[in-house]
């Protein structure tokens, strides 16, 4: 068993992240992902791995992939993903991911979970799951490097939307491998939080539980199908609780469990005693009404029956009374999968009382200072009061040379750079029992010794005002590669492109590995801003005339390309002072482009009355010498651009006459000279009724009509 004991504060915890996510690549990139993590070098931290799970999660908007494919993607096929970094402080951690399912609102289907350890620029990676229609994925990881950073990378292809999905992560301390038979049970040496990826037989002897509530005689099957045996024996009187929650959160995974005693010591299986007993789950027919005897279960304070039969009887809950130890006696717990799932379950324990084991402890001391390129030693001081210590296994953190060791020691390390380091200390023993201690190092800067770090940015201004497409290219020299750098204290990255930049001042600065800084404060200029100036008509123009719109500019030493929208009643659109005959009040926009590709907008309201006269005669005559009198003929003014139909029609309704979509300027309409068409007579004298359609410049379509006398 290992013993996890955090000394010394995390208040680094966010500094580490970026020390972390930045001795990661040293190569130029600028950053423009539609997701801040599409890529190895901004993926997102994830600090908390004590219990850590994010829903809606998601990989729309991310970029196409420039790192290498992991080994179970696709061929030739590009993908887009996402990246999240952790560092871990235990060896263990339990990874599951959750895509698009019936059950959930998650989206994402076909997509690979990678894991890896390492630097962006070097990674290793330790996992690989391959797409696959199951969009659920869990992996138990027992053997992390402590102290380094760890990354996952969750892919889709790139003719994939993407969508998206929840990630839970826990870490825990590792202990030896399951063990089926209560002989070969793992021994406990503490109450540290463990993981059982799966339950998936029952050993050697799948009877052992007889004799408790997780056997039933007349069922003449065995009492354990998949299942796992825990050891240890009581430090301190007091009370124990633990709880054992299911590794696939399925409210009807079904759990049991029973608690013994063992009177001979661990190794007294044989006269094993059941203490405590839970069998509780399903009861036929009952539906939901099972649920309280599903799921987790375990022991709780606050509750006090000591068994729970099979079924789910009125008042169970899946929840037994607390274990109350004795010192220096032993126990024991067999947890079984009923559900013959498979899936395995987290356990976390609780109470009064402690477990025996050895006690891990180390020390650390430096020659000269706590500082990178510089000595420190470390030094065991573990002690065992049960059996006897076997073995000793060091890992000294991210950047140690060595990053382990095995024995006694005393260790001599140097770090390779500065930043808060994580020290564990693995002790084993005779029985089995494995042990950890942990302890935080700040390892201080170096940069005393070769304090030489250039930095030389290369500024790009604005091509045009206020176009936001400012570049700053970093060069750093003669430090310690790889190198971090942050703009006016933004996220340190060891990008050395800033992009999309508006005008101002700037101050870049650099951070190598060895705590070297240097900062370099500049402006961004922009070039001036075109002003235009718009005049045209000031009072209301008469729908149907004319005026003039100019334009003028500042500074006069662009070269301007015109573009007038919309066109319409425009001597030219492309032009700086075009005559304007307004189809109706309108807003023209003059839009101008330098010779640089820089634009400027503005606009101009030219406003039009809306005047609409209307003149038609009321009589005509067929006599030929009245010359003045013979036609009958629509008027308007300027603002009339076409008949669209005119019609006259006798007292039977006849149609005498009709022209269509006649211009007024139109000289083929002399007007009508009382004639039939098409016939060339004369009408008779008397009242006719005429109907005009006209549509006028600003689009307007109007209907008049009136009546009409014919004399002879």
């Amino acid at each position: 068993m290992k013993i996890f004991i955090r000394e010394g504060g995390v208040s680094g915890m966010k500094w580490r992240a970026y020390i972390m996510s930045a001795v990661v690549i040293l190569f130029s990139i600028a950053v423009h992902g539609q997701v801040d993590n599409d890529i190895c070098f901004t993926a997102t931290v994830i600090e908390n791995l004590e219990d850590f799970c994010s829903v809606g999660l998601t990989t729309v908007g991310s970029t196409v992939s420039d790192a290498e494919d992991p080994s179970c993607w696709p061929e030739n096929s590009p993908g887009r993903d996402v990246w999240y970094l952790f560092t871990p402080r235990e060896e263990g951690l339990l990874l599951r991911f959750f895509g698009a399912d019936p059950d959930n609102d998650y989206t994402l289907e076909n997509f690979t979970v990678t894991v890896y350890e390492g630097r962006c620029s070097e990674l290793t990676q330790l996992q690989c799951r391959p797409d696959n229609p199951n969009n659920e994925f869990e992996r138990l990881f027992n053997e992390l490097a402590i102290g380094r950073p760890h990354y996952i990378r969750i892919s889709h292809a790139d003719n994939n939307s993407g969508g998206t999905f929840e990630l839970c992560l826990r870490q825990f301390v590792p202990i030896p491998e399951p063990q089926q038979d209560c002989n070969t049970g793992v021994v406990l040496c503490d109450k540290s939080i463990f993981v059982v990826e799966k339950l998936e037989n029952g050993g050697l002897d799948n009877s052992e539980g007889e004799n408790s509530c997780l056997w039933e005689p007349t069922d003449n099957q065995p009492s354990e199908t998949g299942s796992v045996w825990y050891k240890w024996t009581a430090l301190t009187t007091g009370t124990l609780t633990f709880t054992l929650t299911p590794n696939n959160n399925d409210p009807r995974e079904d759990l049991d469990f029973a608690v013994y005693r063992f009177p001979g010591g661990l190794t007294d299986c044989f006269n094993k005693e059941v203490v405590l007993c839970m069998a509780s789950g399903e009861t036929q027919g009952l539906g939901n009404g099972n649920l309280p005897c599903l799921g987790p279960t375990g022991l709780r304070a606050g509750d006090t029956d000591l068994v729970e039969f099979r079924g789910c009887d009125p008042g169970d809950n899946n929840f037994l009374a607390p274990l109350n130890m004795i010192a220096g006696e032993s126990y024991g717990l067999l947890v079984n999968n009923f559900s013959e799932s498979g899936f395995g379950f987290s356990i976390e324990f609780g109470g009064t009382g402690e477990f025996l084991g050895p006690e891990p402890d180390f020390a650390f001391t430096a020659v000269d200072n706590f500082e990178c390129d510089k000595t420190i030693t470390f030094e065991n001081l573990s002690i065992s009061n049960t059996d006897d210590i076997v073995s000793l296994r060091w890992r000294f953190g991210e950047g140690a040379i060595p990053f382990e060791a095995m024995g006694e020691g005393p260790h001599d390390v140097i770090y390779d750079s500065f930043g808060p380091k994580v020290a564990v200390l693995t002790v084993e023993t005779s029985r089995g029992c494995r042990v950890t201690k942990s302890l935080d190092i700040e390892v201080q800067s170096c940069c005393a010794d070769q304090a030489t770090l250039e930095l030389t940015p290369a500024i790009t201004d604005l091509s045009c005002f206020e176009s936001a497409d400012g570049v700053i290219m970093a060069s750093a020299e003669n430090g310690t590669p790889e190198y971090l750098y942050t703009l006016d204290g933004g996220r340190l990255l060891p990008t050395d492109i800033f992009n999309g930049l508006s005008a101002g001042d700037y101050t870049l600065t650099v951070l190598d590995m060895k705590g070297c800084e240097v900062s370099e404060s500049f402006t961004i200029n922009q070039p001036e801003e075109i002003q235009l100036t718009l005049t045209g008509p000031t009072d209301t123009v008469r729908l149907g005339s004319s005026g003039q719109i100019t334009s003028d500019f500042f500074p006069t030493d662009r070269d301007l390309i015109y573009v007038w929208t919309p066109p319409n009643g425009l001597s030219c659109d492309d032009c700086p002072d075009p005559e304007v005959t307004p189809p109706g009040t309108t807003i023209y926009r003059l839009t101008v482009t330098d010779q640089d590709g820089c634009t400027q907008q503005m606009d101009i309201l030219i406003q039009t009355d809306n005047v609409k006269p209307f003149y038609a005669p009321n009589i005509i005559s067929l006599s030929a010498s009245d010359v003045n009198n013979g036609l009958f003929k629509i008027f308007s003014n300027i603002a009339a651009e076409e008949i669209e139909d005119l019609s006259v029609f006798d007292r039977w309704g006849g149609e005498m006459y009709n022209v269509q979509n006649i211009g007024f300027e139109d000289g083929g309409f002399a007007g009508w000279d009382g004639k039939i068409q098409n016939s060339g007579r004369k009408v008779n004298p008397g009242v006719f009724v005429w109907v005009a359609k006209v549509r006028f410049i600003d689009g307007d379509v109007r209907t008049f009509a009136g009546d009409l006398t014919v004399v002879d």
